[in-house]
């Protein structure tokens, strides 16, 4: 009767013994291992082709040492998984025992789109609406596999939509403009310094990339308090000065064009010494485009722009 060859990982095998490394007797070649020390024994789970190894060799009548040794398992490794697929006639691992899980994928898909519905709700607001019988901590840690936790809104003043569509309008004029082309812009514009109603921020769900989303900002508005305008202007990386305006408005012709001779001017002839040729720029304020204002800018030779 012909004999049968096995060979499995360079090591080769016969179907009524386990050939040893000399194998001259036989035709098959074999491959020449070094006498290196053997690797760590293997821990954890087996792939389904060690496995397939393992039912393989244990037909052809090799012991269970011989197959660790080979496959660098412990033997009670390979015993144990031998035992249990003579047992139950399959390979397959069975489900750990347990309490299953609160949060399956179907919830985790309700959260996040609850999340992002309502994203400025609390979590135990979310957790007693979705996973009323989870903990605060399950739900904080299934919306984080998602990349979604609580951050603190950014505050953005409100805008109107005709607002945000002249000045979408604005920035696709120029957005071929280059760094050295806006070296000679004079950017300006008063700013009202004040303490605020709400010094707390709030918080809302969101990913890392959504932080500027309309849903995900804090919209602040205005309203009494203590407060003092000023008004500043810079270019390229430059600062212009900040002059304080003390009076109750700044819709004051006369005063504002004021503010421009003390804080304009000189600004204006170190733009032009440096770059030549700047712009300056402001919104579109009543007192920006009064008929008295734009009289003292053509009475000065300077070039501006205004952007509603």
């Amino acid at each position: 009767m012909q004999t049968l060859y096995v060979k499995v990982l360079g090591q080769k095998y016969s179907s009524d013994r386990w050939l040893p490394s000399d194998t001259s007797k036989y035709p098959t070649s074999t491959i020449n291992h070094s006498s290196a020390t053997m690797p760590p024994l293997k821990t954890g789970y087996l792939t389904e082709f060690e496995k397939g190894q393992i039912v393989a060799l244990r037909k052809k009548e090799i012991s269970f040492s011989e197959i660790g040794e080979l496959l660098h398992y412990p033997k009670s490794t390979i015993l144990s998984f031998h035992n249990r697929f003579q047992k139950r006639g399959d390979a397959n691992t069975l489900p750990k025992p347990g309490r299953p899980r609160i949060i399956t994928p179907r919830t985790c898909h309700h959260l996040v789109r609850e999340s992002k519905k309502a994203c400025h709700q609390t979590l135990s607001e979310l957790c007693n609406d979705v996973v009323p019988q989870g903990s605060i901590a399950t739900v904080k840690r299934a919306l984080a596999s998602v990349d979604i936790k609580k951050w603190r809104a950014r505050k953005r003043v409100l805008l109107r939509d005709e607002h945000a569509v002249k000045r979408l309008a604005w920035v696709m004029e120029y957005k071929d403009l280059t760094k050295e082309d806006f070296e000679g812009v004079i950017f300006s514009d008063e700013c009202m310094v004040e303490k605020l109603k709400e010094p707390k921020g709030t918080w809302g769900f969101r990913t890392r990339e959504a932080k500027l989303h309309k849903d995900c900002l804090h919209g602040v508005t205005k309203g009494p308090g203590i407060k003092l305008m000023v008004w500043a202007c810079i270019w390229g990386r430059n600062k212009g000065p900040l002059i304080p305006i003390f009076e109750k408005s700044v819709d004051r012709f006369v005063y504002y064009i004021g503010v421009l001779e003390d804080g304009l001017i000189d600004v204006w002839q170190e733009v032009e010494d440096t770059v030549g040729d700047p712009i300056f720029q402001q919104d579109g304020a009543k007192i920006h485009t009064a008929r008295d204002t734009m009289a003292w800018f053509a009475e000065n030779n300077l070039n501006i722009q205004v952007m509603e």
